[in-house]
């Protein structure tokens, strides 16, 4: 429930999500507690995370979205814009921002030769 609230209440579910902050906020622990579930029979779990959202609001609309395949998935490829920026909202828990960016860089330096071992390099100990 909570990770759904967040999401809907905030645009975003990150580690940062997860925090007492977010855990005891008011407004999120309003909507989690009017939010329900029921199991998605046509789910195509464990390949894809199959998941929907029905919404119910104050003016009687009703909002409903259902996505078969995970952002991500092969079937819904995440821009690398996209999944460098999660990664760095992520490893900015741990990280600075320089090791940060110098890990990114290690990555995306693997299709043009670099190597695995560089990119582990980077990731020991903070």
């Amino acid at each position: 429930y909570h990770l759904v609230a967040t999401a809907v209440a905030r645009g975003r579910m990150t580690l940062d999500e997860c925090e007492e902050e977010a855990l005891h906020d008011a407004s999120i622990r309003a909507l989690r507690e009017r939010i329900r579930y029921e199991i998605d029979p046509d789910s195509l779990f464990p390949r894809y995370f199959s998941g929907g959202l029905s919404a119910r609001l104050r003016d009687g609309r009703s909002i409903d979205r259902y996505e078969p395949h995970h952002l991500g998935s092969d079937q819904r490829p995440m821009a690398a814009e996209t999944a460098i920026e999660k990664f760095r909202r992520n490893a900015g828990r741990l990280y600075e921002e320089d090791r940060i960016s110098a890990i990114v860089d290690a990555v995306m330096a693997l299709r043009g030769g670099g190597t695995p071992a560089a990119v582990t390099a980077l990731l020991g100990a903070p």
